[in-house]
């Protein structure tokens, strides 16, 4: 446990390997239901997702990891996002109506050896009494930073996520994708 943290239950790690190869998708749970996995403490409600990925995409964009629950890849999303790049300042994006949830950014591939770390928290993701809605952090070195917000206009609960690249690149070897719960009991 980590002090002034929550206690985490890790249910699964996924890192690109050589063995593995570059890949432009990441499933949670590589196989199964989330709420089914051997590690899930019973009660838990909520999910937390570490990244530290890179892109093989080399422009200084910052790129975003999308999110799909369950699926789902109807207009079901909406997104809000306060960003800020190199030097320029801070804006706010906003898309209602998307395909997929912003989750992450992985750094680009201009910098050797850079990886960009993300955090998000999804509460009550197994509830069923209201829409979803998830918070994100991301850093992408010293390009840029995201701050992001999402709602999933579903109340199911959330049995599996997809988690992509935007545009044609693809996660690089050694990106490690990690995937709690809060043990609550």
């Amino acid at each position: 446990m980590i002090p002034g943290l929550p206690p985490l239950v890790l249910l699964e790690t996924q890192t690109l390997t050589a063995g593995t190869g570059a890949s432009n998708t990441i499933r949670f749970p590589a196989s199964g239901n989330i709420a089914d996995h051997a590690n899930f403490p019973t009660g838990s409600r909520h999910i937390v997702g570490i990244i530290e990925a890179r892109s093989d995409e080399a422009d200084d964009l910052i790129r975003s990891v999308s999110m799909q629950f369950n699926g789902d890849t109807g207009t079901n999303y909406d997104v809000q996002i306060l960003y800020g790049i190199g030097s320029t300042a801070a804006a706010l994006w906003e898309t209602a109506g998307s395909t997929s949830a912003f989750m992450a950014s992985p750094a680009n591939n201009n910098d050797a050896n850079g990886f960009g770390a993300s955090a998000f928290l999804i509460p009550h993701a197994f509830g069923t009494t209201g829409f979803l809605a998830g918070l994100s952090m991301s850093g992408q070195m010293e390009d840029g930073v995201r701050i992001g917000t999402t709602q999933w206009r579903n109340t199911g609960a959330v049995t599996s996520m997809l988690l992509t690249q935007d545009g044609s690149g693809e996660f690089l070897i050694g990106s490690t994708f990690s995937l709690y719960v809060v043990d609550e009991s």
